[in-house]
């Protein structure tokens, strides 16, 4: 082989060379500058400057490259140390660290690079855990201080996340998260146990309601009695989806009822006052009590002033069959 094509074919590699370094990213100025000239000299035909260009051109590629790996290897070290800090197991990231560096040693740069960027995924990986194990108990934490409001028995949530904050403390983030996770669902079923129970129990109290006024009830029973049997077998939201249509067929039933009420002993009361034989005021307070209470929803109530109602028209019928009684009796002694 000629001097010419040695030469050219020591240019070649070392051009290849310096591609691949350049595409993994490193600074490849000098020694593109040193392949420039190797090419001015070939074309002078001085092949022995042109070698010796080349070998330094190829001494700058490496050079950068190992610089650059390098560097990959001290910003992935100072994730590490940055995750570590908080108290995050990053042995895996060090693991790759440690490989990183021995490759950089032997001269291997891109398989450093390569495992100094596996080293910063993996210190991601356990600053991620940490994060989620650290939201994972605080929404834990929130829902037992809103069950807490309520009332609700903690005892399983609460014992679930001490374990959780336990083992968090330990750099133990799996065991922490899977009490937190735990903790979180029994703060949830505590919760919906409660909502499911209270609209039980709201349903239940307007049912009484209904059944007072003798209105018709079965088919809000049956929906109760459903909704008890599923809140005993754990399904909360079925029992509560029951629940609440129970006592919206019971609202239903108590307003449309109530108000026909209201209008009927209204009537009743504008006769008796249109007589002029009585005083109506105490009645007509009552009907105005009764209806704003049945505006606030409050059946109970409202049944109560329309009683009140009904046992003032009452006494007025009575006290007017009385007068009519004695007067009768005054025209027979005469």
């Amino acid at each position: 082989m000629s001097a010419a094509d040695e030469t050219k074919k020591i240019v070649n590699y070392v051009k290849e060379v310096l591609e691949v370094v350049k595409k993994q990213g490193a600074d490849v100025e000098s020694a593109e500058n040193s392949l420039k000239g190797a090419d001015a000299y070939i074309e002078q035909k001085n092949y022995a400057q042109a070698t010796e260009l080349c070998e330094v051109a190829y001494a700058d590629a490496r050079e950068a490259d190992k610089k650059y790996a390098e560097k990959f290897l001290s910003d992935a070290k100072e994730m590490a140390e940055d995750v570590g800090r908080t108290c995050v197991e990053v042995k895996p990231a060090q693991d790759y660290l440690e490989k990183a560096e021995a490759f950089l040693n032997s001269g291997d740069y891109i398989k450093s690079r390569m495992l100094s960027l596996r080293a910063k995924q993996e210190a991601e990986i356990s600053r991620e855990t940490y994060d989620e194990t650290f939201e994972a108990m605080s929404e834990a934490a929130a829902l037992i201080g809103e069950a807490r409001k309520f009332n609700v028995d903690i005892t399983a949530p609460v014992e679930k996340l001490l374990a959780a904050r336990s083992a968090f403390e330990k750099c133990e983030y799996d065991k922490a998260n899977k009490y937190a996770k735990a903790c979180r669902d029994d703060a949830n079923k505590a919760m919906n146990r409660f909502k499911s129970a209270k609209k039980i129990i709201m349903a239940t109290e307007k049912l009484a309601v209904v059944e007072k006024l003798k209105y018709d009830s079965t088919a809000m029973k049956n929906k109760l009695d459903e909704a008890t049997t599923a809140i005993k077998a754990g399904d909360y939201a079925v029992a509560e989806e029951l629940a609440t249509l129970a006592d919206s067929e019971a609202e239903g039933v108590l307003s449309n009822g109530l108000s026909v009420t209201v209008k009927y002993v209204e009537e009743l009361v504008k006769e008796a006052k249109a007589g002029k034989l009585f005083d109506m005021s105490d009645a007509e307070e009552s009907i105005a009590r009764a209806k704003e209470a049945l505006e606030s929803r409050l059946y109970e109530e409202a049944r109560n002033y329309l009683d009140n109602v009904r046992k003032t028209l009452f006494k007025s019928a009575e006290h007017l069959a009385s007068n009519k009684d004695e007067k009768k009796k005054g025209s027979r002694i005469d």
